[in-house]
This record gives C-alpha cells, sequence and structure tokens, in this order.
C-alpha cells in the first residue's frame, strides 16, 4: 500500500506522536455521592480544664430547728459578787416590856413590880406584865438572893402565865445566896400576863427582881 492517509493504524500512517497540549478548562461538579456508612467513635478524650467559678446563688429557705443536744458539762463556779445596797427597814414593830424591883422581900408568891422600864405593846399590872399582841415572846429574868445561912431546901422562882400555867423549865433555885438568871421563848396571846412566883426559905430575901419580855415572831 503506496498512500494509508486514512489507516492511521500502520507506522506510516501515525507518525510521532506531537508536544502536549494546554490543560482545558475544569469540568463541572460533578453530583455528590452518596453518605457512606457511621464509622466506630474514636477513644474518649482528656477531661477539660475547670471552668470559672460561678456565682453565689440566693440565700435559702431557713430549715427547721434540730434536736436539742446533750446537757454540757457544770461549769466553774463563778467569782463572788460585790455586795449589794442595803435594803429598806423592815416594817414588823416589835412589842417590849421591863419591870423590876428594889424592894427587899421575904415573902413567897408573885412578885410584885412597882417600876417599869421601856414599855412598848406590853402593860405593867401589879401581877406582872401584860401581853397586848400575839406573837413569840422571849421571857428573861433576874433575881439576886441573899441569906445568912445554908439550908436543906432550896429557894426557887420560876415563870407562871395568868396565875394557871407554870413554867417548870423556867425554874431556877438555889441553897445560899446567888444570882438567878433564866431565858425561854413563849408563844403568848393578847391579855396574857407574865409573872414571876417566888418560893423563899426561912432566913432567905430578894433584893432585886427585874422581868422583861420581848416580841421575837
Amino acid at each position: 500500500m503506496d498512500d494509508c492517509n486514512y489507516c492511521r493504524e500502520c507506522d506510516r500512517c501515525k507518525g510521532s506522536r506531537g508536544p502536549r497540549g494546554f490543560r482545558g478548562p475544569r469540568g463541572y461538579e460533578g453530583p455528590a455521592g452518596y453518605d457512606g456508612e457511621r464509622g466506630i467513635p474514636g477513644p474518649k478524650g482528656e477531661p477539660g480544664r475547670p471552668g470559672p467559678r460561678g456565682f453565689t446563688g440566693e440565700k435559702g429557705d431557713k430549715g427547721d430547728q434540730g434536736p436539742i443536744g446533750p446537757k454540757g458539762d457544770k461549769g466553774d463556779k463563778g467569782d463572788k459578787g460585790s455586795r449589794g445596797e442595803r435594803g429598806p427597814k423592815g416594817s414588823f414593830e416589835s412589842a417590849y416590856g421591863f419591870a423590876y424591883t428594889e424592894t427587899g422581900n421575904s415573902d413567897s408568891g408573885i412578885i410584885d413590880f412597882c417600876e417599869s422600864g421601856p414599855l412598848c405593846e406590853v402593860q405593867l399590872t401589879n401581877k406582872g406584865l401584860k401581853i397586848t399582841n400575839d406573837g413569840v415572846y422571849q421571857i428573861d429574868y433576874k433575881i439576886v438572893l441573899e441569906s445568912q445561912v445554908i439550908t436543906c431546901t432550896p429557894s426557887s422562882f420560876q415563870i407562871k402565865i395568868n396565875d394557871l400555867y407554870d413554867l417548870s423549865y423556867s425554874m431556877t433555885e438555889s441553897l445560899t445566896s446567888n444570882t438567878l438568871n433564866s431565858s425561854q421563848l413563849v408563844k403568848l396571846k393578847e391579855g396574857d400576863v407574865v409573872m414571876l412566883v417566888a418560893d423563899l426559905q426561912e432566913h432567905f430575901h430578894y433584893k432585886l427582881a427585874t422581868l422583861q419580855v420581848i416580841q421575837v415572831g
């Protein structure tokens, strides 16, 4: 075959390869493909840093009262306080009376007190001291007894109330010259008369006798 201008298959018709041409323009973007299957989750990451501190919230409502706790130990004794001011004077006014005689007498019987000392709510009678207020009284007496001899039977003195009641525990006695004293508490009523009674032996006499009553309650 002398002329193969159209066969383009034989070495004669192909000829040598020419130079590379210029790059043509980019073609249009094709449509997106379908989503692939979800992959396996990756490993857990490291914890992040702490975030900034938040704002303080509003104050909550007051809670219910809790149960009472156990009793605590007793504390140490405190220091002694200062002395307080003196209080007002009380309104109680006690009754009192005092009688005496310096006339010597050797007769037995109720002693006649002819002289009186201070008297308050108490009256002097020919038999003794008369009470005008109910209450508890302290009764005191004193006797100066004299004798030139010593007897076998003592001379004695004791308190008597209203010619009826002998206060035996108020008795004092002596066999010779002596000063006798007695004091006792007695509950008395208005109108009671406190008397001092002597029982003298021969050769005895008293030269001083005193009787005192003081209301104490």
